[in-house]
């Protein structure tokens, strides 16, 4: 999923809701679960702007946890309604 992040930034597109939730689950579901670089897709997505919802926000719970997931939240100013 990350060589097809930089393949559609590389051929100028931009990352979105659907790909950022891909990329989350990708690192939820790998072995060992990869959490720095699911946080670190997210606090860069979210300086982009993409727009967050909540399959994002679960995918981010499943791959860094249910209080990692809430500090992040808290952190990037972006609790859910």
């Amino acid at each position: 999923v990350e060589n097809l992040g930089k393949t559609m930034v590389s051929e100028g597109h931009s990352i979105n809701d659907r790909f950022l939730c891909a990329l989350l689950l990708s690192y939820a579901l790998a072995c060992p679960r990869q959490t720095l670089r699911a946080e670190a897709a997210f606090v860069d997505a979210r300086a982009k702007g993409v727009p967050l919802n909540r399959h994002i926000f679960a995918a981010l719970r499943r791959a860094v946890g249910k209080a990692r997931c809430k500090q992040l939240l808290v952190a990037q100013d972006t609790l859910p309604l």
